[in-house]
């Protein structure tokens, strides 16, 4: 029997979370390079929770329930995203 490998991602110490209310949009800063991304309501929301501590299968579990989707059609979507973030050096593992 296989194990399944839990990885564990959290935002990078140089990373900031910013919504910006008279637009209503959400970005990622680096503070370090001043490379940033605007994110949508989901992804501000996944790196709200990994930012609180969830792992991504908790963070998955979360998305599934709140948003009625089934867990193969949200998991390559995070894990996508936190790869992307990793690169970039928002996030680390």
């Amino acid at each position: 029997m296989l194990e399944r490998i839990i990885m564990k991602y959290k935002l990078a110490a140089t990373a900031r979370l910013k919504h910006d209310k008279s637009t209503n949009s959400y970005y990622l800063f680096c503070i370090e390079t001043g490379n940033h991304v605007r994110l949508n309501d989901t992804s501000y929301q996944i790196l709200t929770l990994l930012e609180k501590g969830l792992s991504s299968d908790e963070i998955e579990t979360y998305i599934c329930r709140e948003y009625d989707v089934a867990p193969d059609e949200i998991k390559k979507d995070v894990l996508d995203s936190f790869e992307f973030l990793a690169k970039n050096n928002f996030i680390i593992i």
